[in-house]
């Protein structure tokens, strides 16, 4: 299970264009998040993973456009002769000797090639044709691949025809070669124990590459009913560069197509062929999600692209990149609203974010470290409003991506694609108070997260599900939603493990069933409180008896990694002007941190004026809240005056500590910083 907080640090950009802040502000909040955490005793919340990995990365199969179909013969009527005759005994034919697993990975491992593209390495197979076929995991989102054959032929640029991200099935070709293509068969009745034999490339980055013989066993099967796949589950685990490869039988049957790993797990999955050849089918028609309704539009490629980004889910603007390893690549975004700019490849080995300010040019200046394709993202403010322009050194292309922004509705059975690392795909969909739904989103190439939430809502009112459900290997997300009220609501689907990067899902909204989840909904949104500050809100700790009141136009921060050693966060993301708000709870008294309130504040004094450069300690103040607890209150600036902040202390019973800092950068905020110093309860 993934927690929300690590769920959305790097995959929901709706979230990431709200780290705006300099890298100046962001060390003075880091460092004093990092002394809460070592001076007193965080909660276990603080001390949560802030991002959990997962055990996925997609593996499965498919078969090419001609590969034959495996019918059932009936054996011919017998004729009765009208005179019987006699009929010589027949001489004994001597049985073929069975072949060796030798002898069939002479002749089967010829026709099994090496994919790469890149970075990446995968097997394939030879299919009738001329197609080739691999996981989808091991070409996506390139276009074209290079292919080695055991005997030395190489073919550079094949095309990719399509791919079934689903299924996690890609062809390339049509190339020309004498070689034998392999055949498919069902082989669904086998039972667990059976000797299942494996050929491919795993882990051969050499520059003539030899397929690997694997002896393994039938260890389970697995099911995947909405998509349609049985998976074998083999004993040992599918290495890389093994994705792509043949199963095999030891009588040289071929029952299916490597794939899936489950390295933590130690096992491997290999879809069964019996599913390969309707597969082949719908990529070759051009149904699949290979379609030409995704991806890049070649013809808009262009250094400057002029846009506007539309919709409150999912509101980015996505381009592609053809990279070289070790050239720089520079893009930039001008616009006088709040953007941000993101970069990934597909393996995440090249990966940059930025957000330095809420109006102005957001740049990026990147060393590739893998040549390919590269993603761009544009990211726009949930109030923002207006026209970007993207500049860059080398070309872009606009990318299609048509699961942004559909309208769903009860009964639906929607085929989405989470296209690149990070990528998170937005729905509507219109809901009656009191209607519950049952919401599932399964994959077998991601690690899916669904959240639900109304419409006007903001993000903290969301429901979230990562694992509840059922699925191939349990990574199935599941919610019963029941609606607050009538009227909008938001379904967004992204991959909680980033690291698996793109992959095919279905999302399904059913009426509930029998053995559904429970049903679930937000919080109401509780009624602002009236100030001379203008509409605040309530901030009430889940651990201790603690409150503080903060502006109702602030935002929640704490699913960005500016929070990550806070307990929760609040900016003002509209603002030019820097300020942010955060709160910390704990214990004071353990081992090694400090024992008292006076201790506290003293450490919080020292780390400010020595650990961050330019900040120093100008006052204290005691304080006395209106319940009668004694509170220290600590004043740092920069000598210029650029960052300030104060940090509001107080230990009730000396145990728990509850801090608050406000970080900012116009004096003109101090008398609301001390309204929500004052505001504090217990």
């Amino acid at each position: 299970m993934v927690s929300k907080r690590a769920c959305l640090l790097f995959t929901c950009f709706p979230n990431l264009f709200l780290m705006r802040f300099t890298v100046k502000y962001l060390a003075v909040c880091a460092a004093f998040g990092l002394f809460l955490m070592t001076a007193c005793r965080p909660t276990l919340d603080d001390l949560s993973s802030i991002l959990e990995s997962t055990i996925v990365s997609g593996d499965p199969a498919a078969t090419s456009a001609s590969t034959p179909q495996i019918t059932e013969t009936s054996p011919p009527t017998p004729v009765p002769s009208a005179t019987p005759t006699s009929t010589s005994t027949p001489t004994p034919t001597p049985s073929p000797t069975p072949l060796s697993v030798a002898d069939l990975f002479d002749q089967l491992s010829a026709s099994v090639a090496r994919i790469s593209t890149g970075g990446r390495i995968g097997s394939g197979v030879l299919l009738e044709d001329g197609y080739v076929l691999t996981n989808a995991h091991v070409v996506w989102p390139d276009d074209s691949a290079i292919i080695t054959f055991p005997d030395g032929d190489e073919f550079e640029d094949v095309p990719i025809a399509d791919v079934d991200l689903l299924a996690d099935l890609a062809l390339l070709g049509p190339i020309e070669t004498d070689l034998t293509p392999v055949v498919f068969e069902d082989a669904e009745d086998l039972r667990v124990g059976s000797d299942v034999l494996l050929i491919g490339y795993p882990g051969d980055f050499s520059r003539s590459p030899r397929p690997t013989l694997t002896e393994t066993l039938l260890s389970r099967k697995r099911e995947q009913s909405q998509m349609g796949l049985t998976l074998f589950q083999v004993s040992s685990p599918v290495a890389g560069g093994q994705s792509g490869g043949i199963a095999l039988l030891p009588d040289g049957k071929v029952i299916g197509l490597t794939g899936n790993r489950i390295t933590e797990a130690q096992f491997g999955l290999v879809t069964s062929g019996a599913d390969i050849a309707p597969r082949i089918e719908r990529m070759l028609s051009e149904e699949g999600v290979g379609s030409p309704n995704r991806g890049a539009d070649e013809t808009e490629a262009d250094t400057r692209h002029v846009f506007s980004i539309k919709g409150s889910t999912g509101p980015q603007k996505i381009f592609m990149s053809d990279v070289t390893a070790g050239s720089e690549f520079e893009v930039t975004i001008d616009s006088s609203s709040n953007a941000a700019l993101f970069i990934t490849s597909p393996t995440l080995a090249d990966m940059m974010l930025v957000d330095e300010t809420t109006y102005g040019k957001e740049h990026i200046s990147l060393e590739a470290l893998e040549s390919g394709v590269h993603y761009v993202i544009a990211l726009k403010g949930p109030s923002s409003q207006g026209v970007f322009t993207l500049t860059s050194n080398l070309p872009l292309t606009p990318y299609r991506d048509p699961d942004d922004n559909q309208m769903l509705s009860l009964g639906d059975v929607y085929e989405g694609v989470i296209d690149f690392p990070g990528d998170v795909d937005g729905f509507s969909l219109f809901l009656t108070e009191g209607e519950e739904i049952n919401i599932t989103a399964s994959s077998l190439m991601i690690d899916p997260l669904l959240t639900i939430y109304p419409a006007e809502y903001e993000e903290e009112y969301a429901v979230y599900d990562n694992d509840s459900g059922d699925g191939v290997i349990g990574t199935e997300a599941e919610v019963t939603y029941k609606a607050p009220h009538t009227g909008a609501y938001k379904l967004a689907i992204t991959d909680a493990s980033i690291v698996n990067g793109a992959g095919g899902y279905i999302v399904s909204l059913q009426e509930p069933y029998e053995g559904a989840p429970t049903p679930v909904s937000p919080k109401p949104t509780p009624e602002p409180i009236d100030s001379d500050f203008g509409d605040m809100k309530l901030y009430e700790s889940d651990v201790f008896s603690f409150s503080i009141q903060y502006p109702r136009a602030y935002t929640n921060q704490s699913n960005t990694f500016d929070c990550e050693a806070y307990t929760a966060c609040f900016a003002d993301t509209t603002d030019p002007d820097f300020n942010f708000l955060a709160i910390s709870e704990g214990e004071i008294g353990g081992p090694g941190a400090a024992q008292t309130l006076d201790e506290v504040a003293e450490r919080m004094k020292t780390l400010g004026a020595t650990v961050v450069e330019g900040i120093e300690w100008v006052g204290s103040e005691e304080w006395m809240t209106a319940q009668g607890d004694r509170a220290i209150v600590l004043n740092f600036s920069a000598p210029d005056g650029s960052i300030r902040f104060k940090v509001f202390t107080t230990s009730p019973n000396d145990k728990n500590i509850f801090s608050v800092m406000y970080f900012y950068s116009d004096p003109e905020m101090e008398p609301l910083i001390n309204f929500i110093f004052n505001s504090y309860q217990r």
